[in-house]
């Protein structure tokens, strides 16, 4: 994975920002929002897609395995959101101890960094309350140019792979979607689903 903590301090750029914007508006969309809910963004960086939402639900738990990207996201929640707002710094890939039942957990631009994405479509799944969701937000599979040599991870995700993995942890897809696409300097354009799996 790339060294997201030395990228941290410059990650807000205008054009993430306007991303995570629609991709706020994305889980918004699909997914009923509640101030009973309680939720959890993994992979959530600087908390650009996940802020937007807290104050929709009851409380966001946000997790990243990224030190740098934690502490730039802990200076931006404000004192009103410090009640509704956790963070840890947890490695879920791996199998690292995490309690916590959730009635919604988002992931965005995550999932193609992990090589075993079933096995944590499968963690997701179990720290799930019952009718909770899943949404998760990604790149429809893509020729490897949009992070261009030596990335290791996914090169997007065909669909139907990908709804196979999220019904084998026993949830069931309610909903998917390619609903924009991101334009790189490379001037190739490339598709974003949501995919929503409720247990």
């Amino acid at each position: 994975m790339n060294d997201f903590n030395s990228r941290a301090a410059e990650w807000d750029t205008p054009q993430r920002v306007k991303l995570a914007q629609r991709v706020a508006a994305a889980i918004e969309g699909v997914v009923a929002l509640n101030p009973s809910m309680d939720a959890m963004e993994y992979g959530c960086g600087t908390g650009l897609v996940g802020l937007p939402l807290i104050d929709k639900v009851g409380t966001i738990t946000f997790v990243d395995t990224s030190e740098g990207m934690l502490e730039v996201l802990s200076s931006k929640i404000g004192k009103e959101q410090q009640g509704k707002a956790k963070v840890c710094n947890v490695d879920l890939s791996v199998g690292a101890s995490f309690d916590g039942s959730f009635d919604l957990i988002f992931s965005s631009m995550t999932l193609h960094h992990i090589s075993d994405y079933a096995a944590i479509i499968s963690r997701f799944s179990r720290l799930l309350k019952p009718q909770g969701k899943l949404a998760i937000i990604d790149l429809v599979s893509e020729d490897g140019s949009f992070h261009g040599e030596g990335f290791d991870g996914h090169k997007g995700f065909d669909l139907a792979q990908l709804t196979q993995a999220i019904e084998a942890s026993g949830l069931t897809v309610i909903h998917l979607n390619v609903f924009m696409e991101i334009k790189r300097d490379n001037g190739l354009n490339y598709p974003l689903f949501i995919i929503v799996g409720e247990n």
